[in-house]
């Protein structure tokens, strides 16, 4: 039996953590390494972009895209967050930008 998802707590007030998304995937249940591999890209992808702000709209898609991409079998947390970057128009963001 599949875990459901569970976010990593936030770091910052204010933050939206991916589990308040998971309303948007009623069908989603992922495994622990799963949703560890999640919570890290998603941590990853939210800390590549502070020079850029993130509201929770960008946040919002960062989590939607790298919960697609986890759907599809993906578990390396660098190319989820890859990723869900990409997703947001940075074409050339790669896993050496990560930070």
């Amino acid at each position: 039996m599949a875990e459901r998802l569970v976010a990593l707590p936030s770091e910052k007030p204010g933050e939206r953590p991916m589990a308040n998304l998971l309303p948007f995937f009623p069908n989603a249940a992922f495994d622990h390494n799963a949703t560890r591999a999640m919570g890290k890209a998603f941590d990853r992808a939210c800390h590549s972009l502070h020079d850029i702000g993130q509201p929770d709209l960008v946040r919002e898609i960062i989590a939607k895209r790298i919960i697609e991409v986890a759907r599809d079998g993906e578990r390396d947390p660098d190319e989820l967050c890859v990723r869900a970057v990409k997703a947001l128009g940075f074409s050339s963001f790669s896993n050496r930008q990560i930070v």
